[in-house]
């Protein structure tokens, strides 16, 4: 029986960045900008391996605090706690960086499974960071385990409380997202062209019938935070 699990959904004359570690799980790049500190892309000009420091000079900054001065144009030196992890990167490569900021001690860390990345592979990420809109926000999802043949004929519909929809398709990767949406409550509707199994949740609504499952709740959409939700279903064979 196939799994489904469907994520409704970033010192010495420089900051320093450290990388942490997270727990490695799926993060869809709405929840992972929201709660990261600085975002920029750069390319990096010199790694310094006896100290095991990297210099980026950033080209674009999504977002940084006002205290960290990261401007377009200027250096930001980058340290790595964990040895060879110093090495991953390369000079004259560009990357899109997803970082914390410690303010006590001027230090900004990359979790060490962050979304950070080479710019040509986080195609994606970028695509959702330029249309961001302010005071708005996207509804992002993901079907995961589900072939990908399956997962394009879901259907989904966003509504908003005055009747408006929207219709996101799902991608090969089973991914679906919103334009950027105001902020307030949105109703989301799933229908799959097969039958499933579903763990419920007080707040789903789950029907069947004899060849489709359907899935329905309402969604709060906030300023700056990630709307996104887990959904355990199986395929009923």
């Amino acid at each position: 029986m196939n799994q489904l699990l469907i994520i409704i959904f970033l010192s010495l004359g420089f900051p320093i960045i450290c990388h942490s570690q997270e727990s490695e799980t799926f993060t869809p790049p709405c929840l992972e900008f929201a709660r990261r500190d600085v975002v920029f892309t750069g390319t990096v000009k010199k790694i310094e391996k006896d100290f095991a420091q990297i210099v980026f000079v950033i080209d674009r900054k999504f977002k940084a605090p006002a205290e960290l001065k990261t401007a377009v144009n200027s250096e930001l030196a980058v340290r790595y706690p964990f040895g060879e992890q110093s090495y991953e990167l390369i000079v004259g490569q560009r990357y899109l960086v997803y970082a914390s900021y410690d303010k006590t001690r001027n230090n900004v860390f990359i979790p060490l499974y962050s979304r950070t990345g080479k710019i040509d592979l986080n195609d994606y990420d970028l695509k959702y960071i330029n249309s961001r809109v302010k005071d708005r926000h996207t509804l992002i999802g993901q079907l995961i385990k589900l072939d990908e043949n399956y997962a394009k004929t879901v259907q989904v519909t966003v509504r908003d409380k005055k009747g408006n929809q929207f219709k996101p398709e799902v991608d090969k990767w089973g991914i679906f997202e919103t334009k950027p949406l105001k902020a307030g409550k949105y109703s989301v509707k799933l229908i799959f062209p097969f039958r499933i199994k579903v763990d419920k949740s007080d707040d789903l609504t789950v029907k069947s019938y004899s060849q489709l499952t359907e899935i329905s709740y309402t969604e709060q959409v906030e300023s700056d935070k990630c709307s996104y939700r887990e959904i355990l279903v199986s395929q009923d064979n």
